[in-house]
């Protein structure tokens, strides 16, 4: 009982004695700070000046919002790179290149090449209207270059798991209310983000359609505060409201009439911050991305303005033992393991065409470059508007998921041209995809100038590896033909062609393809001007033809190629169906042509070519014979030859090597010399002992514009001797 009874009054003892016993001293909460980045385009690069000097003083931000180009810098930040590298990635961008959607020609499928030198622009056609673009970008290379960059949180699905907890703030296209993102694909939320109207396209996230963010939040402190931040400092280079004396212009009174709303948002949030900082850059432009290093420098002067009160914080903060760095490493994944895809956004198009064009075994080990050339032949087929992707993490592996957009099926495309040889011309196309099954293309073309052309081309991607295609091709052309004795021209025909081919072809890669192609032509040659050498009666030819072909095509660029090579090879049986009339009953026409560019130094290039052609059977009709002479490939068996007027030597067997330096002088302005070397004779083996053969030089002065190559040259042969002049003006078709 005793032992009961001391157990009692201890416990009441401890009781009582607890309440006089006074707490431990808390230790004082270490502050969370909240970097605040507004959008301002190519403005928003002063950002990397300010995180430069937050870095120096010690600051390192616990969560960090953006908005447009604060999204891209703040993103980059929160996952863990430095300033430093940040302005290395800024400086080394081409802007010109980045912020344009046009395919490059090596990432465009062979079939596909031609059409990038083709057309001027075009229009989407859609519910049967001829409409215009939601955004003059859909952003591919922005996207793409974001999914580079952002390698290493590709499997982190929620923001706040990111080094530094991250949100980004878009505007609802509907609302007009501000969208905070804090999960899901980073590089699509930023892109969402960035999405200035009319410029880009929306992005469509969780069912919402999505527009910068400047246009309702342009500096997100509210966002910063509501996820914990004690302390603000925010970073604003926003365009402020433009004076009377500056609203001259329709530029400056649209941006006044969007910036309404955004320096109202603005003004809203200045009070929340504890530190606001605003770089001086005014009198710079949004779309100055040229200007970067200067950018960055009067970012870094303003928030050196503020150091005394940063070097004070950084203080503080450390001596409550914060203050440490989270920057992580981000770019050292060599490659990866991919073990599966999952692919989205498909509708019309057939996953066998993405799995096709993303050529990738499954699982495979693959590098960042080879993954990037993989999305990059799946956006070259032009099927889509704009393809994306990320990775997660799976138990062996990682999971691919591929998002596409798809692109408008049909649109309403126009080319313009003129030379001095032929005139002014129009070109009218209507490509329609999918129309006739997933993976198919109606392309129809109405040329209107001299020369007149109507063509349908359809072609039907089976999606079965190796790229297995099948396609019709039907053609009416009426245009001049030369016939020239010496340098003398001795008759001029109005040739009609009509051509019907059935093509199959295996597309092995973007670069390499090779089928064969079984047509049917008719070829009329009307005498228009004749010598009177020449019977004046026309000629009909009908012929039956197998052909077997190989392209091989790495040119970066149609007209002024600084690297790559071009291969073409083809043999062409004809037979003659009207042979008792014409006295011909078969014959074989074979050709070779090879161009490299190599690239000498920044801006030299040397430009090699090398053709040969031959034919087999006692006599060749004078539409099947190969002809050389002028500026621009007409068909593949009529090619240029500076000095010589437009088919100017006529052969049935020839060997021609050409030699250039193409010269750079500055962007888009080129200066090409050329020399040629011609030989020709009836029989193939006697080519190189033959008396015929020519030798000319030329000179081209070029500038690649939004129009197409302008081409101005002058040339001389050694038989002739005169010199001839040359202009080109827009896309040849």
């Amino acid at each position: 009982m005793k032992p009961i009874l001391i157990l009692f009054f201890l416990i009441a003892v401890l009781n009582i004695s607890s309440e006089y016993i006074p707490a431990a001293p808390q230790s004082p909460k270490v502050p969370k700070i909240g970097l605040v980045l507004s959008g301002g385009g190519a403005k928003g690069f002063a950002h990397i000046g300010v995180l430069k000097v937050l870095e120096e003083a010690g600051i390192q931000a616990d969560v960090v919002t953006g908005t447009s180009m604060g999204s891209i810098i703040g993103g980059l930040y929160a996952i863990g790179y430095d300033a430093k590298t940040l302005e290395k990635i800024i400086l080394e961008q081409n802007w010109v290149n980045l912020f344009n959607d046009t395919f490059t020609r090596r990432g465009v499928s062979i079939q596909e090449k031609d059409e990038l030198s083709r057309y001027v622009g075009g229009f989407p056609i859609y519910q049967n209207r001829i409409n215009l673009p939601s955004g003059l970008l859909a952003g591919q290379k922005v996207s793409a270059l974001l999914s580079r960059l952002t390698w290493s949180v590709h499997h982190v699905e929620n923001f706040d798991d990111f080094p530094r907890p991250f949100r980004c703030v878009a505007t609802d296209l509907e609302t007009g209310e501000p969208v905070v993102l804090n999960k899901g694909n980073l590089p699509e939320a930023i892109r969402a983000s960035m999405a200035i109207p009319s410029v880009f396209t929306p992005v469509e996230l969780d069912g919402k359609l999505l527009i910068d963010g400047a246009i309702s939040r342009n500096l997100p402190v509210q966002e910063a505060l509501d996820m914990g931040a004690d302390f603000i400092i925010a970073v604003d280079v926003g365009d402020p409201l433009y004076p009377r004396e500056d609203l001259n212009s329709l530029v400056f009174i649209l941006n006044q009439t969007i910036n309404f709303q955004t320096v109202a948002s603005t003004n809203e949030q200045i009070p929340l911050c504890n530190i606001y900082i605003r770089p001086e850059i005014d009198q710079y432009h949004i779309t100055d991305f040229f200007k970067a290093d200067s950018l960055i420098k009067y970012g870094e002067l303003a928030a050196r303005a503020v150091l005394p009160r940063l070097d004070s914080i950084a203080d503080s903060i450390k001596t409550l033992g914060g203050g440490k760095s989270v920057f992580a490493p981000v770019s050292n994944i060599k490659h990866i393991k991919i073990v599966d895809l999952n692919v989205s956004g498909l509708c019309k198009v057939s996953r066998r065409l993405v799995e096709a064009k993303l050529n990738i075994k499954m699982p495979s080990k693959v590098t960042l470059e080879e993954l990037d050339k993989a999305i990059n032949r799946i956006y070259g087929s032009q099927f889509f508007e704009r393809v994306t992707y990320r990775l997660q993490s799976s138990s062996d592996g990682c999971l691919l998921v591929i998002h596409v957009v798809e692109k408008t099926a049909n649109f309403l495309n126009f080319g313009l041209h003129y030379t001095l040889r032929h005139d002014a011309a129009i070109l009218l196309n209507a490509s329609f995809r999918n129309l006739l099954g997933h993976g198919s293309k109606l392309s129809i073309d109405n040329r209107l100038g001299h020369c007149r052309e109507t063509g349908i081309n359809y072609f039907y991607n089976t999606n079965f590896k190796p790229g297995i295609g099948i396609g019709l091709d039907i053609r009416a052309r009426r245009c001049d033909f030369d016939l020239f004795r010496e340098r003398y021209r001795i008759a001029r025909y109005d040739f009609d062609n009509f051509t019907l081919g059935l093509v199959g072809q295996t597309i092995i890669s973007n670069s390499v393809t090779v089928g064969t192609k079984i047509e049917r032509q008719r070829a009329v040659l009307n005498p228009n001007v004749v010598s009177t050498q020449l019977a004046g009666n026309k000629i009909i030819s009908d012929y039956f033809s197998i052909q077997v072909f190989f392209d091989w095509d790495t040119f970066d660029h149609a007209y002024f190629p600084a690297n790559g090579a071009r291969l073409h090879i083809d043999g062409k049986r004809f037979s003659v169906l009207d042979h008792k009339k014409t006295g011909i009953k078969s014959f074989q026409r074979y050709f070779f042509n090879y161009q490299q560019a190599m690239k000498l130094s920044k801006r030299q290039t040397f430009l090699f070519n090398l053709i040969a052609g031959g034919t087999r059977g006692p006599d060749i009709p004078m539409d099947q014979l190969f002809y050389f002479g002028g500026y621009f490939t007409f068909e593949k068996y009529m090619f240029p030859f500076a000095g010589l007027d437009f088919m100017g030597l006529a052969a049935k067997n020839l060997f021609v090597c050409k030699g250039g330096l193409q010269y750079e002088i500055f962007d888009d302005n080129y200066v090409i010399m050329e020399i040629n070397a011609g030989f020709w004779d009836d029989r193939f083996l006697d080519l190189f002992s033959t008396d015929e053969n020519m030798y000319s030089a030329g000179l081209t002065y070029g500038v690649d514009t939004p129009l197409g190559p302008v081409k101005l040259s002058v040339s001389s042969n050694d038989r002739d001797k005169k010199i001839k002049g040359y202009l080109s003006i827009g896309h040849w078709f």
